[in-house]
């Protein structure tokens, strides 16, 4: 609703009242045309709410009155992020009426407009939630009819980024596709000819008492976008009839013109699109709006990885986020940047270590292997010289030892039935040499 008029101290004196011993009164919001706006407190869930009236002229009337009900009932089916949904209603002492919704913390979006115009991939992206509060509310076939400014609350993500919630579904009207209960069906919830909502921003079908449907909403989106982007008012006069002259007399400067170059054309198209006069010539949902925004908005960097392409692509030379490798059957779970030059750093590491290891084993075995036939050579010719000395003679066979002593048994055998006096003057011994050889010694007697 709008700002707190010259009337508000009236309401000033409410502060502190219980209603239907649950809510209590605690400060005003806002007054607009129907009524007004305060913060209240459950009093049996210790929770704040807000607390709207309808004023009670505009209430006692029986149309009005029964329109109201049955649209509170319709709110209260809206489940969504961006609406702050009806959870009661009632009738007040003095007449008039009462509804209790979400209590949406943050500032309007009128009053962030009044510090001036916002970056555009910021309007975009509460645009489109707004376009996503109305799909929602479409689809049960409600249709706001007062989109402003002054009913978006813009808070904050944890994460900086804007949470649109889109407020004041009191005037709002059921079409004749709308699938919510509502209290009785027997009179229409519409009328030809009454002018509900804020000059500026009614579509102009709307301003002239025709029929509405849900591109009267989108007409007001458009204007919304138009005055986030530039900072100024699109329809600007002193009185209803003057704003619809100027909306049927000239189409709306386009967006690129105001704002400058900097505005995307897509998004120049888009908000040209919602501002035709004609309700045929805008689009066709509110869904498909949102989509457009959304990824107008978000940053081509920003798109989940498995929703890059697979194929390498060059970066900008601005680029800051390095590649995040992809998922594939042939590559296996994505690596993040680095694990593969640390990997590869482990496995040289680890081959260097094997080959010192490796070479010291085998440095080891050669000297062991040439030590060793070193002695045995010296050994041999240690021996050989005691021989000589001894005056012994060696006889080497490749036969083993055993066989030749066995032989030499048979000759000594032969040698004493031969009557050989040599078979009793020789000594044979074997011996081993330093290879583990045997040796056959015959040693002669003097």
């Amino acid at each position: 609703m709008g700002t707190q008029s010259e009337e508000a101290p009236a309401y000033a004196s409410w502060i502190g009242r219980v209603f239907d011993d649950r809510y209590r009164l605690v400060r005003i919001l806002g007054e607009g045309g129907m009524g007004a706006v305060f913060v209240a407190e459950h009093l049996r869930l210790r929770k704040e709410v807000a607390f709207k009236i309808i004023r009670p002229e505009i209430a006692s009337d029986p149309k009005i009155a029964a329109r109201f009900s049955r649209e509170a009932m319709a709110t209260a089916q809206i489940e969504s992020p961006h609406i702050a949904s009806a959870v009661d209603y009632g009738e007040l002492p003095e007449g008039g009426a009462y509804l209790v919704t979400q209590l949406a913390r943050g500032p309007s979006l009128r009053a962030l407009l009044h510090k001036g115009a916002l970056p555009w991939p910021r309007a975009a992206e509460i645009a489109a939630q707004i376009a996503d509060a109305l799909a929602t509310a479409h689809n049960l076939g409600i249709i706001h009819r007062d989109l402003k400014p002054d009913n978006i609350i813009v808070g904050e993500r944890d994460d900086g980024a804007p949470l649109a919630i889109v407020l004041d579904f009191g005037i709002a009207s059921l079409s004749a596709e709308a699938t919510v209960p509502t209290a009785s069906t027997s009179e229409p919830l519409t009328s030809f000819g009454l002018v509900l909502g804020t000059p500026g921003y009614m579509a102009p079908e709307q301003a002239v008492g025709d029929r509405i449907d849900a591109r009267t909403d989108l007409y007001a989106l458009g204007v919304i976008l138009w005055e986030s982007v530039t900072g100024d008012a699109l329809w600007s006069g002193d009185s209803l009839t003057g704003i619809v002259s100027q909306q049927m007399r000239s189409p709306a400067p386009r967006l690129r013109e105001v704002a400058g170059n900097g505005v995307p054309e897509a998004l120049d198209e888009l908000c040209d699109a919602l501002l035709a006069r004609a309700p045929a010539q805008r689009p066709a949902s509110a869904g498909e709006v949102r989509n457009a925004l959304r990824s107008l908005a978000a940053p081509a960097d920003s798109a989940p990885p498995s929703l890059r392409p697979t194929t390498a692509t060059a970066l900008s030379s601005d680029a800051s986020l390095p590649t995040i490798p992809e998922y594939t059957r042939e590559t296996g779970p994505m690596t993040r940047p680095g694990e593969a030059a640390k990997r590869n750093r482990q496995i040289l590491l680890l081959l260097a270590v094997c080959f010192l290891i490796g070479g010291g084993v085998l440095i080891s075995a050669a000297s062991s292997y040439f030590g060793d036939d070193d002695d045995a050579a010296a050994t041999d010719d240690k021996r050989s010289k005691e021989d000589t000395r001894r005056g012994r003679m060696s006889i080497h066979d490749d036969e083993p030892a055993d066989s030749q002593a066995d032989d030499g048994s048979d000759d000594d055998k032969g040698g004493d039935e031969k009557g050989d006096d040599r078979s009793g003057s020789d000594e044979f011994e074997v011996v081993k040499d330093a290879a583990g050889h045997k040796r056959l010694i015959r040693r002669l007697r003097r």
